[in-house]
């Protein structure tokens, strides 16, 4: 790759480039099966097609896309990683099906339109440190008229959680800070803590209330200026003490069968990588059985798309007043 590290964007593409990112996402098997499955089971999406795969990383399923088929793949990664990954393809006699390209996306230079696109490469949340503000700017400059995107659905998802998981988490960091550090008062910190999205596996018995869909991305419809803000409503099932919401997403994919979905909830028998989040109340709250918890969350970014995450959640319980707090996740 050319250039430095001095940029946001060429410091964050090689934080991917570093091989432990990648070892961690092959050697789960949870989310590694379903994708392997979602590419198989669309072997007659793939067959004789031009596909480009965003953030391809070593090389896996750009090489699975290829055995199903496809006429040429790109495979587009900024990456340092690139060099072992056109090594890995030569050493699968794969070199003619596959191309390697990465530059930046407003550089390149296709031949031909593409008949497909998928990005397999998410993060926390689906949108933090992933590809897929580039996804969504790749289908732009690059997919054809009638093209395919893969996966073809996210969907975000949040659901109130109740005591106490939150709040032992927590409470280790804002004890630490509440005492004097090397002699120093660094109470002020706390505030940091109160404002910090947690990621952690969350225990499925928290979950107070049937989960709720805040926001449904096609991605077949989706632009780059996508707005990431969407609206929840919840019915309380017992009188409980809340200590905030638990976050998580869904992606699914096409078949000519029936849909594959990747499922990061809490209660799946087989946790991903993807933990879940949590975004804590400053206090605990109490609510009462048939309570409506209603609100919303816009999910924006701190400056470009490679940078923290700002969560903007309000609620408010029956018709009392809205809640609003900021939670940042980096």
């Amino acid at each position: 790759m050319e250039g430095d590290f001095a940029t946001t964007e060429s410091f964050y593409s090689n934080q991917h480039g570093h091989i432990s990112f990648h070892d961690i996402i092959l050697r789960d098997t949870a989310v590694f099966s379903q994708f392997e499955k979602a590419i198989r089971y669309n072997s007659t999406l793939f067959k004789d097609k031009i596909v480009l795969e965003i953030g391809s990383g070593t090389g896996i399923f750009s090489m699975m896309a290829a055995k199903s088929g496809a006429k040429h793949v790109y495979a587009w990664k900024p990456s340092l990683l690139n060099i072992y990954s056109k090594k890995t393809i030569e050493d699968n006699n794969l070199q003619d099906k596959i191309t390697i390209l990465s530059q930046n996306l407003e550089e390149i230079k296709l031949e031909e339109k593409v008949d497909v696109i998928f990005t397999l490469c998410f993060g926390y949340g689906v949108i933090y440190e992933s590809y897929f503000p580039h996804f969504l700017k790749a289908k732009e400059l690059f997919l054809s008229e009638n093209g395919i995107t893969i996966p073809s659905k996210i969907d975000l998802i949040i659901a109130p959680q109740k005591v106490s998981q939150i709040r032992r988490q927590l409470a280790q960091y804002s004890n630490y800070w509440d005492n004097d550090v090397y002699g120093y008062n660094y109470k002020a910190m706390n505030e940091l803590v109160d404002s910090s999205v947690n990621i952690d596996y969350l225990i499925p018995t928290s979950i107070s209330s049937s989960p709720h869909i805040f926001k449904s991305i096609v991605t077949s419809e989706a632009k780059t200026d996508l707005s990431l803000n969407g609206n929840f409503e919840f019915t309380i099932e017992s009188d409980q003490e809340l200590e905030g919401f638990g976050s998580w997403f869904d992606i699914q994919f096409p078949t000519s069968t029936e849909p594959i979905i990747v499922s990061t909830a809490p209660s799946c028998e087989n946790l991903t990588h993807f933990c879940q989040l949590a975004f804590h109340f400053p206090k605990s709250i109490d609510v009462k059985k048939d309570d409506v918890i209603s609100g919303s969350v816009n999910i924006s970014y701190q400056g470009d798309k490679c940078s923290p995450l700002i969560y903007d959640i309000s609620y408010k319980i029956n018709d009392s007043d809205p809640i609003s707090q900021k939670y940042i996740l980096k």
